[in-house]
């Protein structure tokens, strides 16, 4: 049995209805673009060591290295961030600065 409208609000709570089904329809696809974009300034680990640590075990290259190094100091511990394939020593993914 389908529910005919009767007066104007239940037309106007019907095309509400279909409205909000439409909208939640289109919801998972503008959730994962929110998601995208949070992941891109939200970092997927952090690792606080020594810069020679960093290096050995292959987070920044030998030029990185040298500049943070020169930068923090080689031995002072400081916390690289991984933001999608690459480190870098900003917690909100900038690059590697």
């Amino acid at each position: 049995m389908s529910f005919v409208p009767a007066t104007r609000r239940a037309w106007r709570c019907r095309a509400l209805a279909s409205c909000i089904s439409a909208l939640a329809s289109i919801a998972p696809g503008v959730q994962v673009e929110a998601q995208t974009a949070e992941a891109a300034t939200q970092p997927q680990a952090a690792v606080t060591g020594p810069m020679t640590l960093h290096y050995f075990e292959g987070r920044v290259a030998l030029t990185q290295f040298r500049q943070l190094g020169t930068e923090y100091g080689r031995y002072r511990p400081i916390t690289l961030y991984l933001c999608g394939s690459t480190w870098t020593n900003s917690p909100t993914c900038r690059p590697l600065r």
